[in-house]
């Protein structure tokens, strides 16, 4: 993709605020593009599913290890709307009873024309079943060199038979006693994970004019203590901005 004025100066930016707020401004960008033909909607739900073949699928993930070496895995069919929505929709019902808080995130969710993949947000209820219940259907994605693209305690990034592939992104529900208490970090990480990139800078910067530290998988900050970042709604308010609907949130 050509890097237009636009986006390097938005990514200078985010690499200026990355520095000083010593975490990853990253929420993702559009993606552009023809759309996947292969109708694999139902791979996720069953023990055991395929693909129809076509000239546009991806090799598995075994294969492409094989094909790639020394390269980056070429990117899968970008996935539109409407079909996203459906395998998305079914993700959800089926995660939704291992989840105490389950959500699209990403382009998904600001309902862009087509995606590079499904991000999704949650709480598990178990940390453990809802790692299994994910990896019985999926398997995890790679990087060019062979290691994965994410499998720990904030992130799974794992990759469907058909190639198409889902971060999940764990928050935290609060926990504590009265003598010490850990803040729910939903709002935050859901805001982070929405994006878009613009978006997030912005929000950045304004929290630095408002005198706020935005730590993004964890909330606002002031002097060191936290402020909010359990809902959406209280991080706009603490910024003094109106609540912006994920559909608007390109700027």
């Amino acid at each position: 993709m050509t890097t237009t004025p636009e986006r390097a100066a938005s990514d200078s930016a985010l690499d200026q605020l990355n520095a000083r707020l010593g975490a990853i401004v990253d929420g993702p960008e559009p993606v552009t593009g023809p759309a996947s033909t292969d109708a694999p909607e139902n791979c996720f739900l069953g023990p055991t599913c395929s693909t129809p073949a076509t000239n546009d699928r991806r090799p598995a993930t075994s294969d492409r290890a094989q094909t790639t070496a020394g390269r980056a895995p070429s990117p899968a069919p970008a996935i539109a709307l409407e079909r996203g929505l459906v395998i998305a929709t079914r993700i959800l019902n089926e995660l939704a009873p291992l989840s105490a808080r389950i959500e699209l995130a990403g382009s998904g969710r600001r309902r862009r024309p087509f995606w590079g993949d499904l991000d999704f947000v949650v709480i598990p209820k178990d940390a453990a079943a809802f790692h299994d219940r994910v990896m019985q259907r999926c398997t995890l994605a790679k990087k060019a060199d062979g290691s994965n693209k994410g499998d720990g305690s904030e992130v799974l990034i794992v990759e469907m038979s058909n190639g198409v592939q889902l971060d999940f992104y764990f928050a935290r529900a609060s926990s504590g006693d009265m003598f010490r208490k850990t803040p729910c970090t939903w709002g935050s990480v859901l805001l982070h994970r929405t994006g878009s990139k613009a978006h997030n800078v912005y929000l950045a910067k304004r929290a630095l004019e408002k005198g706020y530290r935005w730590i993004l998988n964890s909330g606002l900050y002031c002097a060191g203590n936290h402020v909010c970042g359990s809902t959406e709604e209280e991080i706009f308010s603490a910024l003094d901005l109106p609540f912006v609907k994920p559909e608007q949130r390109e700027v």
